[in-house]
């Protein structure tokens, strides 16, 4: 079996008995097909929490005593992230700064209500952790693709939901939407075959000349190049020109440019994406 590339998580706890177990538990439930994750304590308990045991079992159907065990910082991978549960029993030393102080409150001995609003709680905070990370990685990306198509004076710009999310719009996006003039859409189809790997991809109701979708590093880039739309009987050319491009972002040091919140209104209606025109104007009116 090779050498895991996903990114680790650890939660921390003084026992690693109850709250980090449950984290460990709900982590590999929810998200672990895309991070590694552990738990471990300052000290060790001959066995997890049996209430936490049991409400795990009834509630997601997980047996944490089928996989895991109390066990001290030192038996676990280097985290890249290392998250404490809370300090209401001791705070937790590992030798090093934590990521992020949780701060939930132990639920040992309390009745069933209090543990599963702290098990809740940590499922809540499991999946923003994760989009938090998933969001950073695919802003790694970006910035890393920009510092190339920069170089090469390309006529781009980000759209689509990655350009929402910039405005402030929307909280998250999928995958990296990156507009290119067909002139340069050779250019940079030939600096994303150097960073990733081609996919298969289909157009829909598009004309778009020069249309494909990448994987670099772990996340989806589509490049559309000589964009058109197909709608109403017609075929609307919607190349992106230099004066398209409304304002720039700086992302780890590198220039975005942002597409026309406008135009992208006009090219949602064009494709029926009725959700995401009423999303531009609600925004427009705050």
């Amino acid at each position: 079996m090779g050498i895991s590339t996903k990114k680790k998580i650890a939660f921390i706890c003084v026992h690693n008995s109850c709250r980090s177990q449950i984290a460990e538990a709900l982590g590999k439930y929810f998200e672990g097909d895309r991070f590694d994750f552990y738990s471990a304590g300052t000290e060790t308990k001959p066995q997890i929490n049996q209430d936490a045991v049991r409400l795990m079992k009834q509630l997601y159907g997980i047996d944490m005593e089928d996989s895991q065990y109390s066990k001290t910082y030192d038996k676990i991978p280097s985290p890249d992230i290392a998250i404490s549960m809370g300090c209401d029993v001791g705070c937790p030393f590992i030798g090093r700064d934590f990521d992020e102080n949780w701060g939930l409150p132990d639920p040992t001995g309390k009745n069933d209500e209090e543990f599963i609003e702290v098990i809740e709680q940590i499922a809540g905070r499991i999946q923003e952790i994760a989009a938090r990370v998933s969001t950073q990685e695919k802003l790694n990306v970006l910035s890393k693709l920009a510092a190339e198509f920069n170089k090469e004076n390309l006529v781009w710009a980000v759209g689509a939901s990655l350009m929402l999310y910039f405005k402030g719009y929307v909280d998250s996006f999928n995958d990296l939407d990156l507009m290119v003039s067909a002139e340069d859409a050779e250019k940079m189809e030939a600096i994303l075959s150097s960073f990733g790997s081609l996919q298969p991809s289909t157009k829909a109701n598009f004309e778009t000349k020069h249309f494909r979708k990448f994987m670099v590093d772990g996340v989806e880039v589509d490049m559309i190049g000589g964009f058109a739309i197909v709608s109403g009987g017609r075929v609307h050319d919607c190349d992106l020109k230099p004066k398209q491009i409304a304002e720039h972002v700086t992302v780890n040091g590198q220039e975005i440019p942002l597409h026309s919140v406008a135009l992208w209104r006009t090219y949602y209606a064009l494709m029926g994406r009725d959700s995401k025109v009423k999303i531009i104007d609600e925004q427009q009116r705050i």
